[in-house]
């Protein structure tokens, strides 16, 4: 009887342990999927910004601000791209995707805006690229990322006459693109559930 109750008891621990490190594997293989995957996000947006700046340059140096909104929006028409927004210098909205946001000022020491502006609103001069990104949880719950890219000044903007020199100024506004990680948290839930299966499986087994 001593004998059983003891290979009940050792029978029920190596149960309990083999669970625990299913549950703790599953769990540790899911997270590095998911931060793979938001790296990968990260990176190809950073691109995507980086290749509409490129795209809306000349539009800016001629001041064709119609061709310059006309590419915003049909970078922000693909799937995933939530919105974008371009801020001038002062911080008001002079583009977005939401008509509504148009001529509106942020607040400069909000936490979106610390990547490129220090706690009493002065701009940084060249805020390293890993601090000019964001996640946060939009209004219908879906996290978001947020990537900003700094439109700096050259010589070829001081010369038409629009913006000061490089001395006065460094940095004319920013290009705000919002991505959703609807699709990522999906895959993850989706990864979870399965890596939860196959756990109970080898555990009946």
């Amino acid at each position: 009887m001593i004998v059983h109750s003891l290979s009940a008891r050792i029978f029920a621990l190596i149960a309990v342990v083999s669970l625990a490190g299913m549950a703790l594997l599953s769990w540790a293989v899911v997270r590095m999927h998911t931060a793979d995957l938001e790296r990968a996000t990260v990176v190809g947006g950073v691109r995507v910004s980086d290749a509409l700046l490129r795209s809306t340059r000349v539009g800016m140096l001629q001041n064709r601000k119609t061709d310059v909104y006309e590419a915003l929006r049909l970078v922000a028409d693909q799937p995933g791209i939530e919105r974008i927004r371009i801020y001038n210098k002062d911080g008001v909205v002079v583009y977005s995707t939401l008509d509504s946001e148009r001529g509106h000022t942020v607040d400069k020491r909000a936490e979106a805006c610390t990547r490129c502006h220090s706690a009493v609103g002065e701009p940084v001069a060249r805020p390293p690229q890993g601090e000019l990104t964001r996640i946060f949880q939009g209004a219908d719950g879906d996290r978001i990322l947020g990537l900003i890219t700094p439109v700096y000044n050259e010589a070829a903007c001081a010369t038409v006459g629009c913006h000061p020199g490089l001395a006065e100024q460094q940095i004319l506004g920013v290009i705000d693109m919002q991505m959703s990680l609807a699709d990522i948290d999906q895959a993850t839930t989706t990864q979870t559930e399965h890596f939860q299966i196959l756990v109970y499986v080898l555990m009946l087994l």
